[in-house]
């Protein structure tokens, strides 16, 4: 990837022409600095890293929003939820842009995890105290309130298409949806179906996962596919 040669002064001179333009004109600077391509959390940090890029966008605010735009439409998204082990595998939510950003992004894949249990911290904090106790405590998610407090997935979903929060307007919205109940699933599936997720783009690609025990890989889950409302706008 070659740096750029666009510095703050240069750009002071552009400051005089019409938005629509200045946007036309960056997403000509992002197309010859980046390619199109699909960018995940780990490429974006390595993009991050050019001096190119972040000098331009620290030339003021307006540029800086005209060169995210750019980048955000131009480009093709992977956002995943992140897990850790640790005896216990416990969920994290995907690393999504900043709220102000997320009306440019156009093309977009997610993943998501929904479950009915959480972690919560063991109760022991003595360092010299066998790991195995140190462990977060397990608990069953019961009911809609507790699934949004303690189910980043849930809440991710809820408000993924928002009009003032989320991805308001997607061309493209590939959603995958992993599903772990732990516990009775038609408690757990009647729960997600109270939760009312709904998501919209002009275009919305579903799916939903589980792992069955007997499985090392996984497999569709047309039950919890027909519970998220589907809306497609133009």
């Amino acid at each position: 990837m070659a740096e750029s040669n666009i510095i703050p002064e240069v750009v002071k001179v552009y400051r005089g022409l019409p938005d629509e333009l200045m946007l036309e004109i960056m997403k000509y600077y992002v197309l010859l600095l980046f390619k199109s391509t699909v960018i995940d959390e780990k490429r974006f940090v390595i993009l991050n890293r050019f001096k190119g890029f972040n000098n331009i966008r620290r030339t003021s605010k307006a540029v800086e929003f005209l060169v995210m735009e750019a980048f955000y439409s131009l480009n093709d998204f992977v956002f995943k939820d992140l897990s850790i082990r640790g005896g216990e595998i416990v969920h994290f939510p995907p690393a999504l842009p900043p709220t102000c950003f997320r009306a440019f992004l156009r093309r977009v894949e997610v993943h998501v995890t929904l479950e009915d249990k959480y972690g919560a911290p063991s109760t022991i904090t003595d360092p010299d105290a066998p790991a195995y106790l140190r462990r977060p405590t397990m608990h069953a998610i019961t009911n809609v309130t507790e699934l949004f407090e303690h189910c980043p997935g849930a809440r991710t979903l809820s408000c993924l298409t928002d009009f003032s929060t989320g991805f308001c307007s997607l061309h493209h919205l590939n959603i995958h949806v992993h599903a772990k109940l732990h516990h009775d699933v038609q408690t757990g599936l009647d729960m997600f179906r109270q939760a009312g997720f709904a998501v919209q783009a002009r275009k919305v690609t579903l799916s939903a996962w589980k792992q069955p025990p007997t499985s090392l890989e996984e497999l569709r889950y047309p039950e919890v596919e027909a519970l998220i409302q589907v809306a497609s706008k133009e």
